[in-house]
């Protein structure tokens, strides 16, 4: 719809007949008011120069702007012609201004023909554009009422899951002390009466865990293959304890019987160090519920990225058994980060993109995870080869209750991603995504540090 033109010939003719007089002008200082809600008005107002701005007030007290007007518009059109002649708006100087005016008494004493034809066209204009200010205004009131709604829906959460956390840290908290108890015990045990070989391989698993990507996994269990006589399943299962060269070497020549048992001590202590790194960041992903709404807490460090993402990995390893991982992030890069709140963005993004596919069922899921450094920032592409986004909720995905959880595959409260960006957005950071079915992408930028070790 277009907007209609103002006569210009129209104006000239208004401002020589009827707004001719001297003695009805008036001078406004900038945020002097011209009209107020309810108060009678007997005349129509032309800018001279200058600039007003009519508000109205809702219940709330929250003001909106509905005109805009500057030189050669009219003020107070509704309230002169109409028969109660009470202006409905606050009009206000945003600067200094003057108006020229014509008074009810002498518009009801001028040849009505001439008036009439050239006031017409100018006061529908203005009738037009306060029509499309009161459109934009309903929904201005529309969008706030919504974010209100919002507000107190998150307000409300925030508190109950405050009182979720606190009952789900106790528990937590009794497996991580129990955990480490039974790790102090099975490795003193060990110690006792395994050999010094199978106590390092348990220590190995304790500290380290299992943490290779399956597409690492294949490269040295080729390795392996080429170099020693074993077979396939016996290499893959060295593979996985991620050896140096000797220790490797020295569980190959105790013989193939003992290799099944040996394999067995390092299983028991990866699960012992997966139960220490779950626990710790799921107290950590606790504290990032409740504190949604809260101010940043904790202390930053600078913190080795790809090691971040390999302790996600290692917390995703079961849900990753039917996934190809490939994983290809520089060495030496740091950010500046609290480490939990770095494991909690992979963790969420990775569960994420797996449980998409495994929902879609696709065939050969992968999940690649690449880096690159340009101008002090790191760029972190996760991606997947599942179904994609779906369309309807691809502009809310960050936005809080927007889930992609279907079919009880998992429960999901809509709040991954938005936490995620939370802490992204804290750091100085940004994240985005691109999706489409085959392809999905979210691409995490953060301020990092290079060190060459």
């Amino acid at each position: 719809m277009k907007v209609p033109e103002r006569s210009e010939p129209d104006i000239k003719w208004l401002k020589e007949n009827c707004y001719n007089d001297p003695e009805k002008r008036i001078r406004l200082k900038k945020g002097e008011i011209l009209l107020s809600p309810g108060e009678l008005n007997h005349r129509l107002f032309l800018i001279l120069s200058g600039r007003l701005v009519g508000y109205i007030t809702d219940e709330q007290g929250i003001k909106f702007e509905i005109f805009n007007s500057t030189q050669d518009m009219f003020i107070g059109a509704y309230s002169f012609f109409d028969h109660k002649h009470q202006s409905y708006s606050t009009v206000v100087a945003m600067e200094d201004t003057e108006v020229a005016y014509l008074d009810y008494e002498t518009y009801q004493t001028m040849p009505a023909m001439g008036f009439r034809e050239h006031i017409l066209p100018v006061i529908v204009n203005e009738i037009y554009l306060r029509q499309l200010s009161m459109q934009q205004l309903n929904i201005e009131r529309h969008q706030a009422i919504k974010k209100l709604y919002q507000a107190e829906k998150m307000a409300t959460l925030g508190q109950m899951a405050a009182g979720v956390a606190h009952e789900l840290n106790n528990a937590i908290g009794v497996i991580k002390s129990n955990s480490e108890w039974l790790t102090g015990l099975l490795e003193e045990q060990i110690g006792k009466l395994a050999t010094p070989l199978q106590h390092d391989i348990f220590v190995r698993g304790v500290e380290k865990g299992s943490r290779l990507s399956t597409s690492k996994i294949r490269e040295v269990k080729k390795e392996i293959i080429s170099k020693y006589d074993v077979g396939t399943s016996v290499a893959r299962n060295l593979a996985k304890m991620d050896l140096d060269e000797e220790t490797l070497q020295r569980l190959i020549k105790q013989g193939k019987d003992n290799l099944a048992f040996d394999q067995l001590f390092f299983e028991v202590g990866s699960v012992l160090h997966d139960f220490d790194i779950a626990s710790r960041q799921a107290m950590h992903v606790l504290r990032s519920v409740r504190e949604l709404g809260a101010a940043k807490q904790g202390t930053p460090r600078e913190v080795d990225l790809k090691e971040s993402i390999k302790q996600s990995l290692s917390l995703l390893k079961r849900i990753l058994e039917n996934t190809v991982v490939t994983m290809e992030v520089e060495d030496g890069l740091y950010v500046v980060a609290n480490p939990g709140d770095l494991v909690q963005i992979w963790v969420n993004l990775i569960k994420n993109a797996v449980e998409s596919m495994q929902a879609d069922k696709t065939p050969q899921a992968e999940v690649k995870i690449l880096s690159s450094v340009k101008k002090g920032m790191v760029q972190v592409i996760i991606s997947d080869n599942g179904p994609g986004i779906p369309e309807r909720i691809k502009k809310s995905i960050f936005q809080p209750n927007v889930t992609t959880k279907v079919g009880g595959l998992a429960f999901g409260l809509g709040l991954g991603l938005p936490i995620v960006q939370k802490i992204i957005t804290g750091y100085g950071g940004t994240i985005d995504a691109q999706s489409r079915p085959g392809l999905t992408e979210f691409i995490i930028r953060l301020n990092v540090i290079r060190k060459h070790e």
